[in-house]
């Protein structure tokens, strides 16, 4: 595979209307739509939805490894918007995911039959495991999401960081690693040859953190309807890029453009045809 994502997958609801997500089914549904072969490790459950999601994202080409197990119901994500002040109150059921990843192993041969390793926020023990399964011929990408502010968190980013090649994480996450002592400036970054870290911050430029500099690739104006999913978007995007031989610098440019168009409509998963739009936009 040129890609395995691994991690969550979840029913969203936002703002009263339901749609497909999950960080790590959302990398796989994107790039499998942008061409990559692509497969998603992750949990389902034993519910009619979830059979529904699985046969979805199948006949979009992705190969699927479950644990065997299943939960009763897959995990529940929920925005609500308040229209006087525009304010928002999310409310994650996670239905017991979490524990399931912690009591799983990870196949080897389906990690190390992938080019690239993406880790969507996994629950970070099963993460640990997948990373020290990658060797040389595997690239790891890491992408930590909420669970960065567990107060374990600076263990296990540690542990991974070490092995990962890309690191995405939002100005928040950020934020939380630099509290944790992993960082005190962004130049403290910078100087590992190794490693890619990228740094979304919202309307606001990209931080692309590669090759001993600190670069602000700006990000594209965008009429904001519903931002879920934009950062799985950008991985996806630049995952992508990465893949076809663009340069860091363009590969966040283009992360940012696919993150615009996810934001501008509700749910995270862009149609078909958006896809196709997009790559006409990078030749």
């Amino acid at each position: 595979y040129e890609l395995l994502s691994v991690g969550s997958s979840s029913i969203d609801t936002i703002d009263g209307r339901t749609s497909y997500g999950g960080s790590a089914t959302n990398v796989a549904y994107n790039c499998a739509n942008l061409g990559l072969k692509t497969a998603l490790n992750s949990v389902f459950a034993e519910e009619q939805s979830s059979y529904e999601y699985e046969r979805y994202l199948i006949s979009m080409g992705i190969t699927l490894f479950d644990f065997g197990s299943r939960l009763e119901q897959l995990p529940r994500f929920k925005v609500e918007t308040n229209p006087n002040d525009n304010t928002k109150t999310i409310n994650w059921m996670p239905n017991g995911y979490a524990e399931v990843y912690a009591h799983a192993d990870p196949k080897s041969d389906y990690v190390r039959s992938s080019k690239i390793v993406h880790l969507a926020t996994c629950e970070q023990s099963y993460a640990l495991k997948v990373a020290t399964m990658t060797s040389g011929e595997q690239l790891l990408s890491y992408n930590p999401g909420p669970w960065l502010h567990r107060k374990d968190s600076a263990y296990f980013f540690e542990n991974i960081f070490l092995t990962s090649k890309f690191i995405f994480v939002n100005e928040q996450e950020s934020e939380s690693l630099k509290s944790a002592g992993f960082y005190r400036n962004l130049e403290d970054l910078s100087y590992n040859e190794r490693q890619v870290f990228i740094i979304t911050r919202g309307a606001d430029s990209t931080l692309l953190i590669a090759n001993n500099k600190v670069q602000e690739v700006p990000t594209i104006p965008t009429n904001l309807v519903d931002e879920s999913g934009a950062g799985d978007a950008f991985c996806s995007a630049f995952l992508w890029c990465f893949e076809n031989g663009f340069s860091f610098e363009d590969a966040v440019k283009y992360g940012n453009l696919l993150g615009s168009l996810v934001v501008e409509q509700y749910g995270c998963q862009l149609s078909v045809d958006a896809f196709e739009d997009f790559k006409k936009k990078t030749l």
